[in-house]
């Protein structure tokens, strides 16, 4: 259900002609994360499309971010964290160290399309995060290099 409205949010931003070009950056500064996105996503933040801290979109890119508190997961590492979000969503892929988390990406349908989901998990002073990046499978290339400018502004 979730993935069928965020395909109808990405319809609806493609229908009303989302900003294209990049224009100042929005600074998301949440709990123990900050980082700034170019200026032309949307704030989906207030939708009623599932749980998450934040939730931004523009053209064919959705970008989440869900913090954990850290008291709540029994002294977890990152590790740890990592594998049990994995295991817990029951994918099969394998994470890469990439800056002090560690990412992987996986495929799966919405309807009849083909989404391709990356994920990023860091940790903060006091959360883990789960930060999603999701578009149209033939839509990666061309998200690619927002995808990583973004990931490259991180700061837990």
């Amino acid at each position: 259900m979730r993935r069928g409205i965020v395909c109808l949010l990405v319809v609806f931003c493609l229908l009303t002609g989302c900003a294209d070009g990049y224009p100042e950056g929005i600074k998301i500064a949440c709990k123990d994360l900050q980082v700034t996105i170019p200026g032309d996503f949307i704030d989906l933040s207030n939708e009623d499309i599932g749980d998450g801290d934040f939730l931004y979109g523009r053209n064919t890119l959705i970008f989440t971010g869900l913090a954990e508190d850290k008291t709540t997961l029994q002294e977890m590492t990152l590790d740890e964290y990592t594998a049990y979000v994995i295991n817990g969503n029951q994918l099969t892929c394998t994470p890469t160290v990439y800056g002090s988390g560690y990412l992987f990406s996986y495929e799966a349908n919405v309807g009849d399309t083909p989404y391709t989901y990356t994920i990023v998990t860091g940790e903060g002073t006091d959360n883990f995060w789960i930060l999603q990046f999701y578009c149209p499978s033939e839509d990666l290339a061309e998200n690619q290099p927002e995808i990583d400018m973004i990931l490259s502004a991180l700061e837990f």
